[in-house]
């Protein structure tokens, strides 16, 4: 009699311990994707607040690779528009600006540690933008055609040296004093060798599409640094 009357009150007690086991568990399983949601969130964060700061160092250095060029275009364009008998018309300091921008280009190479731990963490596919989804996967392959445009100018600006080294353009006349070898007896000599002005043509190209590519990538780091301000408030 008293095994039958307990059998109801051992099953409640089999059914509440259970319940409440089972109800433990899930508060645990509940907790542990919540904290795993959250602990998501706290590193997208950081990989955006550091992906931002690397965009910021980018976009200082185009602006500076930029700069840089558009003086190289410039000092291109006025060196080959004028004739020997312009040169004695322009004062030193101008002529010594075309020397400098004939000289060398300015290469954008910027880190991309950010950008790289932000695809290998799979956190790319985690940004809730598309648009900025899409503008930062499409980084690495712009910067990518980038540097093949700017190898292209240091081929030309390596031939150009080349050529002035073995024309010996840069050697004063016998007997003359070799620090009067001025601006202008530099120029006038790259424009008396055919085959330099016709180098510094093609070189003049090459850091036309150069510079238009840096441009380009300038636009697109506005927009990715915008869209991860948006972003990072959210």
């Amino acid at each position: 009699m008293s095994d039958e009357s307990n059998r109801p009150r051992s099953l409640r007690r089999y059914l509440l311990e259970t319940g409440a086991v089972l109800s433990g568990i899930l508060i645990a399983f509940g907790l542990d994707a919540g904290w795993g949601v959250l602990q998501g969130r706290d590193e997208l964060r950081e990989s955006l607040s550091a992906l931002e700061r690397e965009f910021q160092g980018a976009r200082a250095q185009l602006d500076s690779v930029i700069a840089v060029n558009e003086r190289a275009i410039a000092a291109s364009d006025e060196f080959l528009r004028m004739s020997a008998a312009d040169l004695d018309s322009r004062a030193d300091e101008e002529l010594g600006a075309i020397i400098t921008g004939l000289s060398r280009a300015d290469t954008f190479d910027p880190g991309e540690s950010a950008l790289n731990a932000l695809v290998s963490g799979n956190n790319l596919e985690r940004i809730r933008d598309p648009a900025l989804r899409d503008l930062v996967a499409a980084w690495s392959g712009r910067v990518a055609d980038l540097r093949e445009e700017q190898v292209e100018v240091r081929r030309a600006e390596a031939a150009i040296k080349q050529q002035l080294a073995d024309s010996e353009l840069f050697v004063p006349q016998l007997g003359s004093d070799p620090s009067s070898f001025t601006a202008r007896d530099h120029l006038r000599n790259r424009m008396e060798a055919e085959v330099i002005r016709q180098l510094l043509a093609v070189r003049r190209g090459g850091v036309g599409l150069m510079l238009l590519e840096q441009r380009g990538l300038s636009d697109a780091t506005d927009q990715i640094l915008a869209r991860l301000h948006a972003a990072l408030q959210q």
